[in-house]
């Protein structure tokens, strides 16, 4: 008897009622379902939608942000390799330049002291060859007056002439010659 109730109570309600579904309680289930899906797709996900719209726009913006600040740091580092490189060009121009100076400068210095040396040189000679006519110009004065005393002393003695212009002359000889 228990399997005609059951079987009895199957065909009543059908293929559902195997399940032990009632198909009011479906049906009333469903469509509570389907007003909480018109009720959140009008209010909820709009507004959850707008939200991860905004939020997947930033995070597209940043990303682009990112990759422009990765692309302008790369055009940077050429920048900056291109720029040492040309300090570098710029650097050896520089220093060969500064060689060239140097070698100029060191040219013209030598070339200035050797022209002092010369005028040096030459000034010196010229005041040898002052110096040089002086003392014998003081020389033959004093010789000069050597012979004059010896001359006197001589005539003061009575000397025979002959030997006191041999004797005179043998003093001046050496005078002679130095000219």
């Amino acid at each position: 008897m228990a399997s005609q109730t059951a079987h009895s109570v199957a065909e009543q309600t059908g293929i559902l009622g195997t399940f032990g579904i009632d198909w009011q309680v479906l049906l009333f289930n469903l469509i509570s379902f389907l007003i909480v899906i018109f009720l959140l797709k009008k209010y909820v996900f709009n507004a959850v939608l707008r939200v991860v719209d905004e939020r997947q726009k930033i995070i597209d913006a940043g990303v682009a942000q990112q990759e422009e600040s990765v692309a302008v740091l790369e055009q940077a580092k050429l920048n900056a390799d291109k720029i040492i490189q040309g300090a570098r060009g710029d650097a050896a121009i520089i220093l060969t330049k500064a060689e060239q100076d140097e070698l100029t400068l060191r040219a013209a210095k030598q070339a200035e002291t050797e022209n002092i040396v010369s005028n040096m040189i030459d000034k010196g000679e010229k005041e040898v060859d002052t110096l040089k006519s002086e003392a014998q110009v003081q020389i033959r004065e004093h010789a000069t007056q050597i012979v004059m005393d010896a001359t006197r002393k001589i005539i003061e003695k009575d000397s025979d002439p002959t030997i006191i212009i041999r004797d005179i002359d043998s003093k001046l000889k050496p005078l002679n010659s130095q000219k």
